[in-house]
């Protein structure tokens, strides 16, 4: 089960390469001269495109997983990486370079959706959430190699310096499309399309057992019963999303990856060799050394999560990371004010507006980074799990989109006040999250895919427990 954990979460790798990959690229002069964008718009395209194929694509994920299974659709996408990686990285101009960075994005539109949907349908229950964020430390780890890549890369003649790193996504696939046709499909999926033998075959790999052991024998019970009493066991409409309470955990999916862009991670993650630059440090080289960093603390905080999301729970974390954000991006944008506003040049207000980002990224990485990913595939039922989480990431998406594509011309414009803008969005995030999100560790996916049915449960917005009630 490890395994099949481990190779999966490569879609999250590459998820992570590419969003850090990018920022590394803008800043070299050589990538410059050779697409010469002319404005902020341009340069904001070339990030965003990526996240454009993403958002186009996630629309279909869950009707491709569903179709075609969860192992599948994440091997098809490898193929797809492969062919966008290429494209990028032999682009002669902007256009051959964007077609490459949205046809990447259509890969990984789909694996963002899939690869946390086939880990929680595999893991076990007690386990399921630190699982799931093995994808979320695969992506902060695919951050800090892309960074440090970039570092590395960044010295060499030529185009090379960007080539290479755009070049080795091709690596980072090829273990997706050789190794995991080889793994276990998610039994739960096999079971749902009517094949029960090959789903005791696949949970009797994944657990270790042989496939009569009472282990196995009773799982597969469970499973059974939870699939034939979700609408007759009958394939999901898109508005069975919004019928019979289902809409309350849409609405739990929509916001939570809403508020995850809007934490203002990824004007960090894309732009943080502009923001380090209007906070003094010039060199594009140290630039580049410091956002490698992050990378880094990114991987450590994903790591520390694994320890906590299953024994603090995933609430609690939602609302630290959250009040922990809003002090970080409060205290940046005062620092930057400071700069720029009132001409203060002290060195110790640009290591402090370093401490700020680092720390910004570790609250990240330690709530609002995994727990979004784990949240939709744990709180929608088996017949409409992946539908459901396709509109959810489907809201990661469009957000990511906005935020990329107008981040550069928001820095310009309003500058040290976009961070102020994230600082509050970051304090109704934790509102909300105490007043709205329920707590699912340690619950099977069979009863948090009760969660908000009328008939079935209620949420109790104190302590966001699932309590099991008739009305």
């Amino acid at each position: 089960m490890l395994a099949s954990v481990l190779i999966a979460s490569i879609g999250g790798f590459f998820y992570g390469f590419d969003m850090g990959i990018i920022n590394g690229v803008l800043a070299m002069p050589s990538a410059h001269e050779r697409f010469l964008w002319a404005n902020d718009a341009q340069k904001g395209f070339m990030v965003s495109s990526f996240v454009l194929g993403s958002t186009v694509s996630s629309l279909f994920s869950g009707h491709i997983a569903d179709r075609i299974g969860r192992r599948w659709s994440i091997v098809l996408c490898s193929v797809v990486v492969i062919a966008g990686s290429l494209c990028q990285a032999l682009a002669m101009n902007i256009v051959v370079f964007c077609i490459g960075r949205v046809t990447g994005g259509l890969a990984v539109g789909v694996t963002a959706t899939v690869v946390p949907i086939y880990i929680s349908e595999i893991a076990p229950k007690k386990i399921r959430g630190r699982l799931v964020v093995v994808m979320d430390i695969a992506m902060a780890s695919g951050i800090a190699v892309s960074y440090l890549l970039n570092y590395g890369t960044s010295h060499l003649p030529g185009e090379l310096s960007f080539r290479i790193p755009l070049g080795a996504q091709v690596l980072i696939a090829m273990p997706l499309l050789l190794c995991l046709p080889f793994f276990p499909s998610s039994p739960r999926w096999l079971l749902q399309r009517g094949r029960e033998n090959e789903a005791r075959q696949a949970l009797a790999r994944l657990r270790g057992l042989a496939s009569d052991s009472p282990q196995v024998v009773s799982e597969i019970e469970e499973l059974q019963r939870a699939i034939n009493t979700e609408q007759g066991s009958r394939q999901a409409r898109w508005n069975d999303l919004f019928t019979n309470g289902m809409w309350r955990r849409l609405c739990i999916g929509v916001g939570i990856f809403s508020f995850r862009q809007l934490s203002g991670i990824n004007a960090v993650t894309y732009y943080a060799p502009d923001i380090l630059r209007r906070s003094g440090f010039e060199n594009s080289t140290t630039q580049l050394l410091a956002t490698a960093v992050f990378g880094i603390i990114g991987v450590v905080a994903a790591i520390t999560s694994i320890f906590l999301i299953d024994r603090a729970g995933r609430r609690k974390l939602l609302i630290i990371g959250a009040l922990i954000m809003t002090g970080t991006m409060a205290a940046l944008g005062l620092i930057i004010a400071l700069q720029k506003v009132y001409g203060v040049s002290e060195l110790a207000l640009s290591y402090g507006c370093l401490a700020m980002l680092y720390l910004h990224s570790f609250a990240f990485s330690l709530s609002w980074g995994p727990v979004p990913w784990i949240t939709p595939s744990e709180i929608f039922p088996q017949h409409v799990r992946a539908k459901g989480a396709a509109v959810s990431t489907f809201a990661n998406w469009v957000v990511h989109f906005a935020l990329a594509q107008a981040t550069p011309s928001l820095l310009a414009s309003i500058n040290w006040g976009l961070f102020v803008i994230f600082a509050g969005i970051c304090l109704i995030m934790a509102l909300w999250t105490y007043r709205v999100v329920p707590e699912t560790r340690g619950q099977s996916l069979e009863v948090t895919g009760k969660l908000g049915a009328a008939d079935e449960t209620i949420v109790s917005v104190q302590t966001a427990e699932i309590k099991a009630s008739k009305s």
